[in-house]
């Protein structure tokens, strides 16, 4: 979100992602599993949500002049983890990420 509580991360993408373009939270509780992510962003690139180790938790493609929302399956992640967002493309702004949790949890 935008404004006095949030932020919106702009012109990223343009370099190899570990290297040049990528946003690191420490540390994200997952409480018992997230299985599932929406990402609202614009731009033209690759979005990337990766775990310990750079494991590819989940990758949204996007495509858009105006914020727009991807629903990014992503491989199951629990308890308390850090988080790095990798970007691959240009001029892609990434508004927020939410994660889903598990199915009844």
């Amino acid at each position: 979100e935008e404004g006095i509580h949030g932020e919106t991360l702009q012109n990223c993408g343009g370099g190899n992602y570990w290297k040049d373009d990528w946003a690191e939270y420490k540390y994200l509780d997952f409480g018992d599993g997230a299985v599932g992510a929406t990402v609202c962003a614009r731009g033209k690139g690759i979005i990337k949500l990766c775990g310990k180790g750079d494991e590819v938790l989940g990758s949204a493609e996007v495509a858009a002049d105006t914020f727009t929302e991807y629903t990014v399956p992503v491989k199951t992640i629990g308890g308390v983890q850090p988080l790095w967002i990798g970007f691959e493309g240009r001029g892609i702004e990434l508004r927020s990420f939410v994660f889903a949790k598990k199915a009844g949890k």
